[in-house]
């Protein structure tokens, strides 16, 4: 039997499932990817393409704007980072908050197919169970039957007896002449009363008992249709029982993909943070020192401290957002990172001495 309210019940299990997984990478596209993207185009846009376009400064005097750009826009650039590692903490709060209760909805979806799978075996006993008392009772209303074909066949012999004894009588009548008309008179009422009393209780007889064969057999009959009846409100109920556990087995199986798929953000998240904290602690090495130009322009371009880190965590963003625009937009801004790297790989020896701080 089909139970809309529990197929609602698993339909909104679903979408519950499958809306956690979407607001969640919701939250990471307009929160921390769009900081990361917003620190990515800093350092292509604002810090790297002003440096390569730049005439190589002969003193500290012509290198003031330079460095001021600088100065500014690392400052942000460190600040974005410093967001997008907030954002990433505050995601993964929430995929663990939201891990924790898909875990507990799996365990208590599990528990429920447990005590449905129990109610299922209970009905197979009570079918199986009906199904051994139908069948004695289909015997006992077959011989209800035929026993009642027999005291039926008692009750035509009967009448057949009643039928002959007045047969008798009748031909008895035919063979007295006249003449012995008022013997026979007297003589009818000893050779018929004999008859009549044997014939007539023997078909009162057979009459009771063939009613008793019948209430008997209709007794049995109504009993069977009882347990035909019940038989097949139990079969219902399995039946009901039977796609409750289907649902619940989809159910169970949406609750596990979706921990899975939560925990895969997760630790996509974590592996994102680790990267945002390896470029954070690099570029915090700029901040509240005097440096030679040159070697803080060289520190930002390092490929290992910082490049290649935010490469992975740009195909990361990719990874998880999905998004074409996103990857269209790290594609764009990687070759102004590597037109602007080979423009400073000839400026930069060429730079002078000039202290600056960051």
């Amino acid at each position: 039997m089909f139970n809309p309210g529990f197929f609602l019940i698993f339909l909104f299990s679903v979408a519950w499932c499958q809306s956690s997984l979407d607001i969640n990478k919701h939250l990471f596209t307009t929160t921390v990817a769009n900081h990361y993207k917003t620190s990515v185009g800093l350092l292509a846009n604002h810090i790297l393409k002003p440096l390569a376009d730049a005439p190589v400064p002969e003193t500290s005097l012509d290198a003031t704007p330079i460095v001021t750009n600088l100065r500014t826009n690392v400052v942000e650039f460190s600040t974005q980072l410093k967001l997008t590692n907030t954002r990433l903490d505050e995601l993964r709060v929430k995929l663990d908050q939201s891990v924790e209760a898909l875990v507990a909805q799996h365990s208590a979806t599990q528990q429920q197919l447990v005590n449905v799978e129990a109610e299922i075996q209970r009905m197979n006993v009570q079918i199986s169970s009906t199904d051994s008392q139908i069948a004695d009772i289909g015997n006992q209303v077959n011989r209800a039957e035929e026993n009642l074909r027999n005291q039926e066949e008692a009750v035509r012999t009967a009448e057949r007896k009643v039928e002959d004894a007045r047969n008798c009588i009748t031909r008895g009548k035919r063979g007295i002449g006249k003449v012995w008309k008022k013997a026979w008179k007297q003589l009818k009422k000893v050779v018929n009363a004999p008859c009549a009393v044997i014939n007539y209780g023997g078909i009162n007889g057979a009459k009771d008992g063939r009613n008793r064969a019948q209430q008997h057999r209709d007794s049995l009959a109504n009993t069977l249709r009882d347990l035909h009846h019940r038989r097949n409100q139990y079969v219902a109920t399995r039946n009901s029982l039977q796609g409750q556990k289907a649902s619940l087995d989809q159910q169970k199986v949406s609750f596990q993909n979706t921990i899975n798929g939560l925990s895969a953000q997760r630790n996509s998240a974590v592996a994102f943070g680790e990267n945002v904290k390896k470029v954070l602690v690099h570029v915090s090495t700029l901040h509240g020192k005097s440096l030679v130009f040159k070697d803080a322009v060289y520190k930002l371009i390092d490929m290992e401290t910082v490049l290649t880190p935010m490469e992975v965590i740009a195909n990361q963003v990719i990874s998880f957002t999905g998004d074409a625009m996103d990857a269209n937009f790290f594609n764009s801004v990687k070759q102004v990172i590597t037109s602007s790297i080979n423009a400073l790989k000839v400026k930069l020896p060429l730079y002078p001495l000039i202290e600056i701080s960051i």
